[in-house]
C-alpha cells in the first residue's frame, strides 16, 4: 500500500454511515466490569509507565469511550481501543499533564507505585473529583471525542463484529481456510491448537508488537482490507507468533503486496475446501436416499407378505 498512510486510512473511519447508528448505549454492571477488567490489563504501548496521571487519564478515557458505544463487548477490545485513543489522546493528555492543566500524581508516590497503578485502577465507581476532571477534559476535547467514538464504531463494526458474531461462524471458517494453506507449505496445526491464535486475531496481532510504528502499518492494512485480512497476516507471522517471539521492524517491509498475493490463494484454497465440503454433502445425501430406499423397500415387502 505505498504511500498511503494509517492516518490516511483512519480518515474513512472518521465519518458516520448513514444507515448505522452511533447513540450511546447503558450496560449492565457484569458487561461494565469485564470492560473495566480488560482496560486495567491493557498495556498502552509507547507511554512512559511511571507517568501515572498520563496512563490514568488515558485509561479513564478508554473506558468511558468503550462503555458508550454501541457495539457488544467482546474481550480484547480494549486493546484494539487503545491504539485509536493513544492516536487521538496520548500528545493532548502529555501536554495538559506537563502544563498543570491536568493535575499531576502525588510525588510521594514511589516509581514501583505508579508502575503498578494501571492494575488497581476503578473506573465504574471512580473518585467524584477524577469523573468531574475527565468531564472537563472531555468537554475541552469534545469534538476530538466525537470523531474517536465513531473510529470505534465503525472500527468494530465493520472489522471485528462480522468475526465474532453467530459463535463466531466466519472466525471459524477462515480459520478452517488457514489451516489448509498451511498444510500447503507442510505445517500441519490440529483444529485445537488453531485456536491459541485468537488473541492474534482479535487484538489485530498488538499482543504480538512491540513498536507503534509497526502497529499502525499492520491495522492500515486490515482497515483497508477484506476482513479474510488478519487469517493472512497470521500465515505471514505465524513462524515468530508460533514460537512466542514478537513481530518486529515490519514498517519497511513489503507486507500489502504479499496480503494481495495471499487473498488470492485464500480464494482458491476457499473454492477448493467448499467444493470438497460440496461433495461430502452430496455423499452423505446419496447414501441416505439410498438407505432410504432400502428401508422403504423392506417395509413394502414386510407389509406384502402380511
Amino acid at each position: 500500500m505505498e504511500g498511503i498512510k494509517f492516518a490516511d486510512v483512519l480518515r474513512s473511519f472518521e465519518k458516520k454511515a448513514e444507515d448505522d447508528e452511533y447513540v450511546s448505549v447503558e450496560r449492565d454492571y457484569n458487561e461494565r466490569k469485564v470492560i473495566e477488567n480488560d482496560v486495567r490489563r491493557t498495556e498502552l504501548l509507547g507511554v512512559d509507565k511511571r507517568n501515572r496521571k498520563v496512563i490514568k487519564v488515558l485509561k479513564r478515557l478508554l473506558f468511558v469511550e468503550l462503555d458508550k458505544i454501541p457495539i457488544k463487548y467482546t474481550q480484547g477490545m480494549s486493546e484494539i481501543a487503545s491504539v485509536f485513543v493513544l492516536y487521538y489522546f496520548q500528545n493532548i493528555v502529555e501536554e495538559e499533564v506537563a502544563k498543570g492543566v491536568l493535575a499531576s500524581g502525588s510525588d510521594e508516590e514511589s516509581a514501583e507505585e505508579s508502575a503498578a497503578d494501571g492494575f488497581s485502577e476503578q473506573f465504574i465507581e471512580a473518585p467524584e473529583d477524577e469523573n468531574v476532571e475527565l468531564k472537563r477534559f472531555v468537554s475541552r476535547h469534545k469534538d476530538t471525542t466525537a470523531i474517536l467514538g465513531i473510529v470505534l464504531t465503525n472500527v468494530f463494526r465493520r472489522k471485528l463484529e462480522p468475526l465474532v458474531v453467530d459463535d463466531f461462524k466466519l472466525y471459524k471458517e477462515n480459520m478452517r481456510i488457514f489451516v489448509e494453506m498451511m498444510k500447503k507449505k507442510g505445517i500441519r496445526i490440529p483444529e485445537l491448537e488453531s485456536y491459541k491464535f485468537m488473541g492474534s486475531i482479535l487484538t489485530f496481532f498488538l499482543r504480538n508488537l512491540s513498536r507503534m510504528e509497526d502497529v499502525h502499518k499492520v491495522f492500515e492494512i486490515i482497515l483497508s482490507c477484506p476482513n479474510t485480512c488478519p487469517f493472512l497476516l497470521l500465515v505471514l507471522f505465524y513462524d515468530k507468533i508460533s514460537n512466542g517471539k514478537t513481530i518486529d521492524s515490519i514498517v519497511n517491509n513489503d507486507l500489502f503486496p504479499k496480503v494481495v498475493k495471499l487473498e488470492e490463494e485464500f480464494v482458491e484454497t476457499k473454492k477448493r475446501v467448499e467444493s470438497r465440503s460440496g461433495f461430502s454433502r452430496m455423499r452423505v445425501m446419496l447414501v441416505g436416499g439410498i438407505a432410504s430406499i432400502v428401508a422403504a423397500v423392506v417395509v413394502y415387502k414386510i407389509t406384502k407378505k402380511e
